[in-house]
């Protein structure tokens, strides 16, 4: 009996060693879960403030989301182009947290630099021309590495600073391409479903021209230099180009994720081309021939017959009668 008595003793303690043990540790996992999802919160608040500037910089208190609440508060460094940010995330509300995390960050609305126009191909990634077909004019960047540039006619530099690619402000682009209307009464965005239906692309660079006799832009003059608008083209999905194209003006394939451009056809484009992703042309038969230039966020690769012309004045008037600036972007951020 005393023997059975001692091990029944022993298990006991054992058990509730056991049960200390397993809850405490059920304990310590949901603090650690209730941390991440603080933090989560913490980062929701910092990207809302990205979506909202620069337009809003009021704060916001208490938002449900999740199992939680953040609160925003944005403190304005510069006008229009930089903010302090602190994001607060809370579990499971502000009022009775178990746990709250803080991050505090730095956001700006930057200009683009000169060194961004004046590239050929400008790649956030790589640079790869394969066969002996192809010719470049112009200096090429890249922030990788390049393969077989014997046909480059210009400067290559090696840039890693270049990733990721800049950001351009896609709203204002996007409303821009749905402001220009074409002749045949279509905007210059293009859907999925539109690229789907065939949607014709506007034929060359220029939307207005200066040397049309009309005032374009209602200020009382005719062909000043201002009233020179390149056609805006917002493609806010992955484009694929299969057949022949003739087409031209500054062509934005982006949007809240990454496209791709992808050429199997036979295209001729007046204009420069910026894409968040890669741009490809398969070729093969296939020929690509652009007069202005490329961006390209992951790689660029060219195949078979393609040439690319650099043209000044296409970036030129992107740059100051466009003047894409950038989205908002994080520059940096701790945890206080």
């Amino acid at each position: 009996m005393i023997i059975v008595l001692l091990v029944v003793t022993i298990l006991s303690i054992l058990s509730l060693g056991m049960i200390s043990r397993m809850t405490s540790e059920a304990r310590s996992s949901q603090r650690n879960k209730e941390s991440t999802e603080a933090f989560y919160l913490a980062e929701a608040a910092i990207d809302k403030a990205i979506t909202k500037l620069p337009g809003s910089t009021t704060a916001e208190n208490r938002v449900a989301l999740g199992n939680g609440e953040y609160s925003l508060a944005i403190t304005v460094l510069e006008a229009g182009k930089k903010w302090q940010v602190n994001g607060t995330g809370f579990v499971p509300n502000a009022v009775n947290a178990r746990s709250t995390r803080r991050i505090e960050a730095f956001l700006a609305k930057k200009d683009l630099p000169l060194k961004f126009w004046g590239y050929a191909i400008y790649s956030a990634g790589n640079i790869d021309f394969i066969g002996n077909t192809y010719d470049v004019n112009g200096n090429v960047i890249y922030a990788n590495t390049i393969e077989n540039e014997d046909r480059v006619n210009g400067t290559k530099e090696n840039d890693p600073s270049i990733n990721p690619l800049t950001l351009l402000d896609f709203t204002y682009l996007r409303n821009l391409a749905i402001a220009q209307i074409k002749p045949n009464g279509e905007n210059n965005l293009y859907t999925a479903l539109d690229i789907q239906r065939g949607k014709a692309f506007p034929p060359d660079f220029w939307f207005t021209r200066a040397d049309d006799t009309i005032d374009n832009d209602g200020d009382g003059s005719v062909d000043e230099y201002d009233e020179w608008i390149p056609n805006v083209v917002y493609v806010d999905t992955s484009l694929v180009i299969s057949g022949n194209l003739i087409a031209g003006g500054f062509m934005i394939v982006g949007g809240d994720v990454i496209q791709d451009i992808d050429i199997r056809g036979n295209v001729a484009f007046d204009g420069c081309i910026y894409t968040r992703g890669h741009f490809e042309n398969r070729g093969g038969g296939n020929s690509l021939n652009i007069n202005g230039g490329i961006w390209a966020g992951t790689y660029a690769t060219l195949r078979g017959n393609a040439k690319i012309d650099y043209n000044l004045a296409y970036m030129e008037a992107i740059r100051l009668n466009i003047n894409p600036s950038t989205d908002v972007q994080m520059l940096s951020w701790r945890e206080e």
